[in-house]
């Protein structure tokens, strides 16, 4: 089974990539309709910098070990640390949290970019080839604190989006942004317990490659609940 993942690993990496553009375009576009609603333009650009690690893994297949690849491959663990906090203020809006309260927010995610920031440049990185992708992960020489706020970023979030989501849904009856959330996490899930190889890299890239799939529906998920919230707005300000 696990060399079934692999194997498809190559062209899937390509077409996660291209949904996550996809969506991307989308929320940006929906941002461009209505200015003073900053909620898609702040999904758009963490969905942003899940279509750029997207991309660089993609481009490991026909980009081989080297500089360029290992550079570019620097900047997205920097993007992830500098673009995932955003999700804090857009559980905050979804939730639609008074201003005085946004602005505390917004304080906190500031500093946890800059954070994110300087630990995505800190990650060490090594070659990992598997099934074709070539990407560079964080290594053994990667100083504790860098890796503990990359991982940090990532689970924190994910539990902050579904405890959000379950929230706007009791109040709203909007399921979407909780549904980001919970699927981001079974498919992280999902990837640990598929990765249970006793191949370390193999085990290592195919639960990141699951992972993949949860981005692409935590994206999605992040478009459709913004469309139903514009949608439900506009219908209870034309009563």
């Amino acid at each position: 089974m696990y060399d079934v993942f692999i194997s498809a690993m190559p062209i899937c990496v390509w077409v996660l990539a291209a949904l996550n553009l996809l969506l991307t375009v989308l929320l940006f576009k929906s941002y461009g309709k209505n200015k003073h609603n900053k909620l898609p333009f702040l999904m758009g650009l963490v969905t942003f910098g899940l279509f750029y690690d997207a991309l660089i893994i993609a481009l490991g297949t026909v980009v081989k070990e080297g500089g360029l690849l290992k550079a570019l491959s620097q900047v997205r663990f920097a993007l992830h640390g500098f673009l995932i906090p955003l999700i804090i203020p857009i559980s905050a809006m979804a939730m639609r949290l008074k201003p005085k309260m946004l602005k505390t927010v917004w304080l906190v995610t500031l500093i946890l970019m800059l954070v994110g920031l300087v630990s995505g440049f800190c990650v060490n990185t090594e070659a990992r080839t598997i099934g074709g992708v070539t990407r560079y992960a964080s290594s053994a020489a990667t100083p504790g604190w860098a890796d503990g706020v990359q991982n940090a970023l990532s689970y924190v979030t994910v539990f902050l989006i579904i405890i959000a989501g379950a929230i706007v849904f009791f109040k709203e009856k909007n399921p979407h942004f909780f549904l980001a959330g919970f699927f981001m996490l079974a498919f992280t899930l999902l990837g640990i317990f598929l990765g249970k190889s006793p191949d370390g890299d193999k085990a290592k890239s195919l639960m990141f490659f699951i992972s993949m799939f949860g981005e692409v529906l935590m994206a999605a998920f992040f478009f459709l609940f913004h469309k139903k919230r514009a949608k439900d707005d506009r219908r209870i300000n034309e009563k």
